[in-house]
């Protein structure tokens, strides 16, 4: 019982387990034990929700958005330099030349309200998605907006009751 209390469990959903520790790891700003096992360079896209909640330890943060160096912001500007922060942290494990790196900020479609910030992630990287891996060709902002977010927000809501009743919890 006392090694529990030394690594005391902060977030259990079905057989993941995530502890003080796997926190500790971000808020030593020692990425690396976090960043180089996933070989990023062997990866054709990353995708990377950001937000500006400095206090890892708390929920919180005014705003989500995606991340590939290409920065995408629901509520223009809010984590501009967090996300040049993230991008130029990571650069070393994605192998980017260094100081040749660049960020870029991308019109993003608009939210209207200070809630979507996650629903706007996940519609923004799945349309990204579609469009790198499928060729999509509808621009983001065509498809992208308040009202796709709101269908969005039904969809996830019936896919987590539908994970839940399939595995009985």
């Amino acid at each position: 019982m006392a090694a529990e209390d030394k690594n005391p469990i902060v977030l259990n959903f079905n057989d993941s387990l995530l502890h003080k520790s796997d926190v500790d790891l971000l808020i030593d700003n020692d990425i690396g034990n976090f960043l180089a096992p996933l070989n990023l360079p062997s990866k054709q896209f990353v995708f990377l929700p950001v937000n500006d909640n400095q206090v890892v330890n708390q929920t919180g943060g005014n705003h989500w958005n995606k991340q590939e160096f290409r920065h995408y912001d629901s509520l223009e500007g809010r984590n501009q330099e967090i996300a040049r922060t993230l991008a130029y942290k990571i650069q070393p494990y994605v192998q980017a030349p260094r100081g040749r790196m660049k960020v870029l900020e991308v019109e993003s479609p608009r939210q209207t309200n200070g809630y979507d910030c996650g629903m706007f992630v996940i519609a923004v990287a799945e349309h990204l998605c579609k469009e790198l891996c499928e060729g999509y060709t509808i621009p983001l902002n065509d498809l992208v907006n308040p009202e796709s977010v709101s269908k969005k927000r039904s969809q996830v809501k019936e896919l987590i009751y539908n994970v839940a009743e399939e595995f009985g919890t």
